[in-house]
């Protein structure tokens, strides 16, 4: 044991700098893989923590609209009950949607505020779907009153202290007053339910209004029940209940488990990047690897005198083999070591780019696991491989240094530099063209103006909204403010939709159109295009104008829709259209721009300020002015369209970033093997190099000799890691309704990065070998 203690420090030492090429190389690659797996962990978790989630199903409205598939996850609020009670197939149901305007609960002066989102409303039968700690209170009594109110811990922090908060009553901006029944545990970041407060759907008109589409209905079926059967029966269901559905298609139930990865109809979304993490963290540890077995068997002929002359003094193959597996084992917890290091140390970077609540510990469970299945990995692609390579070299042979016997070998080691340099081309190319589509998507016009312009959301704030009109009367005087106007949703996602028809539509199809309310001088202070007709004109007859973009006028296939007659009974417009806008983006890039009916609304949900170029600090002073004048009692919260449209797309972003991050990561591995043999290259060619320079040659021809061999495989390697690359950007791009075209020079400046990293790589230890003195290279062997 100590003899093989001390044969291995010896070797490690004698061979530092191929030493630290592995060591690093592994390091590296198991940070980059444990962060992976964390991230892939947290997408896989959302929701999966409730008892019944194996038979936990989000329904799906599946119908046929403007002519295509269309699927609804926000349905009716009474379905959920009549679900429960006439599908015996059900076990449990409830409704869960948002109190659009509740914006805080006072108790004796304390404020909890929060935005629409964070006041939930759902069924009495809540609990029974959804499991969750309580506090104080119990499930059983958690709605024992129609103005009952559930806090999460935290919101009963903020405004009882250290106070029990069970039976005390809270006033809200809406003159309810609501009793705290129940205090429950804040849920997880990764489930669906984040919400300050709940309130039952027992004191709002929505629980019996079957036309109004605002809850997601959640259901807890029977373990052997078929989804297929059960999706019938609920479509049936509504139709009876309603006169205006038609049961065409059966409903979908989507399991709440996949609910985060996958869409509405059952599309993979969230899922394919997943996939494509897991994919590159497999792959850096195979890169790791590959730059082990290239080096180990690179460095065999060195090797090979040893062996035999420890073959020759008694030692048998299983000891050689030991040995040589060991080498691998104690560079791999080297490289553990400084991984964990690494790890402790990125990790809180790590979140920030990731925005995850993402922790690093040795000793969970899952941690563990990946390092036992990347130590086995390690072991056997390369430990025991190279081991048996080099265990079985011949005394004889290895004395003679014949090297006919490895030929095959080296050729193997070829395969693995192609294999390594193909996925380096084809993260780079990936990369290359993800970067392109999020520039795309942060640059494209949106047909309208979102820079210097910031938004204040009002949909809770009734006395906000109450007073719209003064409020933009009294911005429009302060200094810095170019313009204020309104809207009834955020123009950048807007999300109601609703059926409408027009003069001679068919009578047996469905058509849907978004709906928004805008203010008269929206579309001026936007700069929106009109493509056919006039806007607002300032009078009267501005409440009955309508207007439509060029989508809904394609949908509708009528020549001259200037003529026609619109009707959304849902909005309460029946008339003509007055001007057609051209397309904007109103939701998300990942789906095609739709048709869109606006109109003047009677109250405002979004206030927007436009600024005066350079005098950003001067408008919001403005504005914080007005809004201490005019609603002192809530706090001024407003949002430049720049950030809206980053949050709106943050997930893109930063999926984009942390792939770029990992594919830098693995072409670094990949660039880093090479280095070792290069290094390696020109130590065993140390004597022709200096036979070379005295008969003449020049430096670069030196290079070329010692490069020559790497490019042709990178060369091998471009021709098959391009078309791959390819494929999988193309599928990947097909997921946005706009997106770029793979162009020639994407391929063009991939294949050159590669090719320049290469010899830029190659070419540091050849230089070095080429400058040498002659004389010392041919005394050196």
């Amino acid at each position: 044991m100590y003899n093989s203690l001390k044969i291995l420090l010896r070797n490690l030492y004698r061979n530092a700098l191929y030493t630290w090429i592995n060591v690093i190389g592994l390091a590296v690659s198991l940070t980059a893989a444990i962060f992976i797996s964390l991230w892939v962990q947290d997408e896989y978790s959302y929701d999966r923590f409730y008892e019944q989630i194996d038979n936990m199903y989000v329904l799906v409205e599946h119908s046929i609209e403007n002519g295509s598939d269309d699927y609804r996850e926000y349905l009716p609020v009474p379905l959920a009950r009549a679900v429960k009670s006439e599908v015996p197939e059900v076990t449990a149901a409830t409704a869960v949607g948002y109190e659009w305007f509740l914006s805080y609960l006072d108790f004796e002066g304390n404020r909890l505020f929060g935005e629409f989102q964070d006041f939930m409303i759902a069924d009495t039968t809540f609990f029974s779907v959804f499991d969750m700690e309580f506090v104080e209170g119990s499930p059983a009594a958690a709605f024992p009153e129609a103005n009952s109110i559930i806090l999460t811990d935290e919101s009963a922090k903020i405004l009882f202290g250290n106070e029990t908060a069970l039976g005390k009553l809270l006033k809200t901006n809406t003159d309810n007053v609501f009793r705290v029944s129940a205090v429950v545990k804040k849920a997880p970041r990764n489930s669906m339910l984040q919400f300050k407060a709940m309130v039952s759907f027992e004191q709002s008109n929505r629980k019996e209004r079957w036309g109004q589409w605002t809850s997601r209905c959640l259901v807890v079926l029977n373990p052997n029940a078929d989804i297929n059967i059960v999706g019938k029966k609920i479509a049936e269901v509504h139709s009876a209940h309603n006169s205006g559905y038609k049961a065409d298609y059966p409903y979908i139930l989507q399991p709440l488990s996949k609910h985060h990865l996958y869409a509405a109809d059952g599309s993979e979304t969230g899922i394919k990047n997943v996939r494509i993490f897991i994919f590159t963290a497999i792959s850096l540890l195979i890169l790791a690897c590959i730059n082990y077995v290239n080096l180990v068997t690179a460095r065999a002929k060195k090797r090979a005198k040893e062996v035999g002359l420890r073959k020759v003094m008694g030692a048998n193959r299983p000891r050689l083999f030991w040995q040589m597996t060991v080498e691998a084992i104690a560079l791999f917890f080297i490289a553990v070591i400084i991984a964990v290091m690494l790890l402790y140390l990125l990790t809180p970077y790590y979140r920030v780019l990731t925005a995850k609540e993402l922790s690093f510990s040795l000793f969970d469970s899952g941690t563990l696991q990946i390092i036992l299945i990347s130590f086995l990995s390690v072991v056997i692609m390369a430990g025991i491989y190279p081991a048996l390579f080099i265990a079985s070299f011949k005394p004889v042979e290895a004395f003679k240094s014949n090297q006919s016997e490895y030929k095959s070998r080296f050729s193997f080691r070829r395969s693995l530099i192609v294999i390594q340099f193909t996925c380096s081309a084809m993260f780079i190319l990936s990369t290359i063209v993800m970067t392109g589509q999020q520039r795309y998507m942060q640059t494209k016009n949106l047909g309208y103006e979102k820079e210097n312009i910031f938004s204040i959301d009002i949909l809770s704030n009734s006395n906000a909204m109450n007073h719209y009109e003064v409020i933009k009367q009294e911005l429009t005087r302060q200094e810095g403010i170019a313009g204020v106007s309104g809207s009834e949703q955020n123009i950048m996602d807007v999300g109601n939709f609703a059926i409408f028809s027009w003069d001679g539509s068919p009578e047996d199809a469905y058509f849907s159109t978004a709906t928004v309310g805008l203010d008269r001088n929206f579309f001026d202070m936007m700069n929106m295009e009109f493509i056919s007709g006039h806007g607002f004109k300032g009078t009267p007859a501005d409440s009955s104008y309508v207007f439509v973009n060029e989508s809904l006028v394609r949908l509708m296939g009528v020549n001259d829709p200037l003529n026609t007659t619109i009707s959304v009974p849902g909005a309460g417009i029946n008339n003509k259209i007055v001007g057609v806008v051209r397309d904007f983006h109103f939701r998300h890039m990942s789906e095609p721009v739709g048709g869109i009916v606006m109109y003047l609304p009677r109250n405002y949900w979004t206030i927007y300020v436009k600024t005066q170029a350079g005098k950003v600090r001067e408008a919001i002073a403005g504005t914080e002015k007005v809004w201490k004048q005019l609603v002192p009692d809530f706090p001024l919260t407003y949002k430049f369209m720049d950030e809206t449209f980053d949050y709106l797309y943050q997930k893109d972003i930063r999926t984009g970033y942390l792939f770029n991050a990992f594919a830098i990561i693995a072409i670094f591995i990949s660039c880093l093997g090479l280095f070792g043999l290069a290094t390696y290259t020109a130590e065993t060619r140390t004597k022709e190099i200096g036979i070379r320079k005295t008969l003449g040659a020049n430096i670069l021809s030196i290079v070329k000799m010692l490069s020559k061999e790497f490019i042709v495989l990178v060369g091998i390697a471009v021709v098959i890691g391009i078309p791959i690359a390819l494929y999988f950007a193309n599928k990947t791009l097909q997921s946005y309704a706009y997106r770029i075209s793979v162009a020639w020079w994407m391929i063009l400046l991939a294949i050159l990065i590669v090719f320049v990293l290469v010899i830029l790589t190659v070419s540091a230890q050849a230089v070095k070998a080429a400058r040498a003195n002659p004389v010392k290279a041919i005394k050196t062997e």
